[in-house]
């Protein structure tokens, strides 16, 4: 689990982890900004998803060589780990507004 949150990038897997701390306490104190909070963690994480891709095709960019298909399959892997993580805090606040109810 420490190694998808460094491949992540620390920045971003630091800021929805914050992010889904503060959900958790909000869904005991302040049921009403669940929704608000969730929709934050979706957006850091497309955030830093196309801030890794676009750091991805600069470096390939960068290459003279030819460019393998590996390789550009590793670097959209890499970046789509900070999109799941905040869609997995949204669906997490989805889900606790559902069952507050």
């Amino acid at each position: 689990m420490l190694e998808l949150f460094n491949s992540g990038g620390p920045l971003f897997m630091s800021i929805l982890t914050i992010i889904l701390i503060i959900l958790v306490y909000c869904s005991f104190k302040h049921k009403q900004k669940l929704n608000l909070i969730g929709r934050l963690g979706l957006i850091v994480g497309a955030l830093g998803h196309l801030l890794g891709l676009y750091s991805m095709f600069e470096a390939l960019e960068s290459l003279e060589s030819s460019v393998s298909p590996t390789l550009i399959a590793s670097g959209i892997k890499v970046s789509m780990i900070c999109l799941i993580y905040g869609l997995l805090i949204y669906i997490i606040s989805l889900l606790i507004l559902l069952f507050k109810k």
